[in-house]
């Protein structure tokens, strides 16, 4: 790493040859005064773009994806389903989350626990990772829509599924010895 900038890092790849590392091309969670960007430090990253007519060379330290994500997304992120993200950012209109690289969904601000009008970024702090339930995949248009508040519902019918179930339980030990009598009795085949 050669030097750093306001909008971005450079990188000296060979003597005389430079690379920029442009602010929005580094990893979700990561900013500028990281250690991993310290003067002299070795970076990996990738060639993104090279202008040999203006002598430019655009680097990326984000990963690069082999294949496109989306191709099969609705297959792996079936609606219903509860995922874990990362936050990449917020908006007064919802929150980006990143499933897996090259693949970031929205919880739009009327499916968080905000209240109306609230402050999005005080909840969901950029690289906090966080539980959301899928509510649709558009693969066309590159569209995740995810919902916090269905994903807390979700917990929340388990939790009460398993309590019942232990209440069962419990209920079947206070049987008195009459009432097993009478479930045994129901329970015989009829002749």
């Amino acid at each position: 790493m050669a030097r750093k900038t306001e909008f971005g890092v450079f990188v000296e790849l060979l003597p005389g040859v430079d690379g920029l590392i442009h602010v929005s091309q580094l990893p979700p969670g990561m900013k500028l005064d990281d250690e991993t960007l310290a003067p002299g430090a070795p970076v990996r990253g990738w060639v993104r773009e090279l202008d040999m007519e203006r002598r430019r060379l655009s680097l990326t330290l984000r990963e690069v994806a082999t294949s496109d994500p989306w191709a099969d997304a609705a297959g792996r992120y079936p609606a219903d389903t509860i995922v874990e993200g990362l936050v990449e950012r917020t908006a007064n209109f919802g929150v980006f989350v990143q499933l897996e690289p090259g693949l970031t969904g929205l919880i739009p601000a009327s499916e968080t626990d905000v209240p109306r009008g609230g402050d999005l970024a005080a909840r969901f702090a950029a690289g906090s990772r966080i539980s959301a339930t899928v509510l649709s995949v558009d693969p066309a248009r590159k569209r995740i829509s995810l919902s916090v508040k269905k994903a807390k519902e979700g917990k929340a019918v388990k939790e009460f599924r398993r309590w019942n179930e232990e209440k069962k339980v419990e209920r079947k030990a206070e049987v008195s010895a009459f009432g097993a009598a009478l479930m045994k009795a129901l329970q015989q085949p009829k002749e």
